[in-house]
């Protein structure tokens, strides 16, 4: 297991870009779990308001910002039920700090171990 905490911790510009690439440029970003997360999207909250739209401004956030945790986190990549973490952060904030947030809860208080 390659350990980000350093990068988490020191260096949220490579967060940063890394949640641009991998959200906004399709070459620099592909995660083989995009299907996945797609489908389980669907089923995240479907009765929120900001999620209940498919294909509308919350489902496109979050699929964004599961997206570029699998890619980020490539071990772990996407499971199901991560869709409802990140989906629980960015109703309090905005987009690109879920992203930031998750990656901290992942690997500095250890939620990777149940993924």
């Amino acid at each position: 297991m390659v350990k980000k905490q350093h990068i988490i911790s020191v260096e949220n510009g490579i967060l940063n870009i890394l949640y641009l690439m991998s959200s906004t440029q399709k070459h620099l970003g592909e995660s083989p779990c995009k299907n996945a997360i797609q489908r389980d999207i669907n089923c995240t909250f479907p009765a929120h308001e900001y999620f209940r739209e498919s294909g509308g401004l919350g489902q496109d956030s979050l699929y964004k910002i599961c997206k570029a945790y699998s890619v980020y986190d490539q071990e772990i990549g996407y499971c199901q039920g991560l869709s409802f973490l990140a989906a629980a952060l960015l109703v309090h904030m905005p987009e690109e700090q879920p992203f930031h947030v998750l990656a901290k809860i992942m690997f500095d208080y250890g939620l990777r171990n149940i993924f």
